[in-house]
Order: structure tokens, then sequence, then C-alpha cells
């Protein structure tokens, strides 16, 4: 099953786009209800990201677990393997006691070296399953 943003564009608004938008700054090109009016010719940071949700099949993040639907976008960079950023929206900070935000978060803390990166606004909580250096927390707070 191939999915696509369709209106969520919680990514474009919670992690803002380098050279058009700050984090938590809804995007110029973004239309309500339809999502990026410039889609197929976004900007190449636009291209190149995708959160959990659009990669996922379905199976872990069924369809109400979308960002817009849950207040929650996973995402996890290619060069930290092991790191989950989890960035919970502004003005909703009950989305991370979501039961299946929590089962998601303790399954992928089960596998050995593995951090989550709680983002709420300016906050930034790590949480590993092992002990990390001051710098190693540091890194993977950034």
């Amino acid at each position: 099953m191939k999915r696509d943003c369709g209106s969520c564009g919680k990514c474009c608004q919670m992690l803002g786009v380098p050279g058009v938008t700050r984090a938590n700054e809804r995007c110029k090109h973004w239309c309500a209800g339809k999502g990026c009016a410039v889609y197929k010719r976004r900007p190449e940071p636009c291209r190149e990201f995708s959160c959990v949700w659009l990669l996922d099949d379905g199976k872990l993040f069924p369809d109400e677990m979308r960002p817009d639907r849950s207040h929650v976008l996973f995402w996890s960079a290619v060069d930290m393997p092991g790191r989950l950023v989890i960035h919970v929206e502004d003005g909703h900070p009950e989305a991370w006691d979501r039961p299946d935000v929590q089962r998601l978060v303790k399954e992928f803390l089960s596998k050995p070296r593995r951090t989550v990166v709680k983002v709420l606004g300016t906050m930034r909580e790590v949480i590993s399953n092992r002990a990390l250096t001051p710098a190693e927390a540091e890194a993977m707070a950034a």
C-alpha cells in the first residue's frame, strides 16, 4: 500500500522548510484541505523528507496515526540510525500520552541501542534504553 501526504502537511508546519518557512509556521504554499499547492515542483528539502507514517505500510502506523489526525509526527534521519524523533504538535501536548503513541515508543525502545527524541515546542527530551554520555545526549537532541 503506497501512501501519500494528501491534505496532511504537518511536516511543513512542525519542522519548517529551509529557505521557505520556520518550524511551527504554516508554509506559504499550503492550501487548507488540499495540501501543497506546489507539490509537483516543491523545494528539494520537501521532496527528500518522508515521515514514518508515509513510509509505513499501515501495519505499525494505521491511518489514524497520520500526523494531522494524531498531532504527532514521527521521523528518523538516515545519518542517525537508532534515533526516532517525535514532534508533538503545539497546542496538543496530550497527544504524547495517546496509547498508540506510547505503544510505538515502547516497541521502538525494546530493540538494542535505541533513542527517542520527544520535541514539544522548544523543549527536547531524550529517552534512551542505554546510558548516554552528555555529548551523545546533546548530539541526539540536536
